[in-house]
């Protein structure tokens, strides 16, 4: 049976986590680029989600790292497969089962929360915003479009850990298609067109047998 999660213990989680890649981020000497700009504090925080949620731009962290940065960047997207994707970004898009309309409507909603976003604050184009987002949401993380400002930065973190389950569960309809187009057929049930058919049999009823037998005993 599966268990119920704590919604208490999986935010503290996600939050402990953030906050631990954000500390070596900020702390480990090389771990964010000299040329990033921005505040520290914020690209600390950008680069924890961009890595706890496997997205990875590579734009501004890792900067020039020495064998601690490495050791740091080893342990923390195993936190991020094994705990972050999970529970917590589930949490996270649990947000989808509020909106009416069906998968239409959720995948609408998530590129419109991300386009406004982007053309706002990075005044990026319509094209460029829906690519990003696209990119985001599927963990590809190219590096070709990052957001430049700090609100900008932030709030992509903040739309990658709402959105990318929910991506994620809107490309289920495409697995299913491929499952079924590739599943093998079971042969040994086939039937050959010359074999002689088994006769159906048919359950017969208690209440049935009972109204034989007085039939037949009158």
């Amino acid at each position: 049976m599966k268990k119920r999660l704590s919604t208490d213990r999986v935010i503290s989680l996600g939050a402990g986590l953030i906050l631990f890649g954000m500390t070596g981020f900020y702390a480990i000497p090389g771990m964010i680029a000299d040329g990033a700009g921005g505040s520290k504090l914020n690209n600390s925080f950008y680069c924890s989600v961009m890595s706890l949620t496997t997205v990875g731009f590579g734009d501004i962290c890792p900067g020039e790292m020495d064998i601690v940065g490495r050791i740091f960047l080893t342990i923390l997207p195993l936190f991020g497969l094994g705990f972050f994707c999970g529970p917590i970004m589930d949490l996270a898009s649990s947000w989808q089962t509020m909106v009416p309309g069906g998968a239409f409507s959720v995948g609408s909603l998530t590129l419109m929360m991300g386009v406004s976003m982007l053309t706002t604050v990075e005044e990026l184009s319509y094209s460029e915003a829906v690519h990003l987002c696209v990119i985001t949401g599927t963990t590809i993380g190219y590096g070709d479009l990052t957001p430049r400002s700090d609100a900008g930065r932030f709030f992509l973190a903040l739309y990658a850990i709402a959105n990318i389950n929910v991506m994620g569960g809107l490309l289920d309809f495409g697995r299913e298609f491929l499952e079924s187009y590739c599943a093998e057929r079971d042969e040994s049930l086939d039937v050959p067109s010359g074999s002689p058919k088994r006769p159906i049999r048919t359950a017969v009823k208690s209440e049935e047998i009972a109204g034989l037998t007085k039939e037949k005993a009158s």
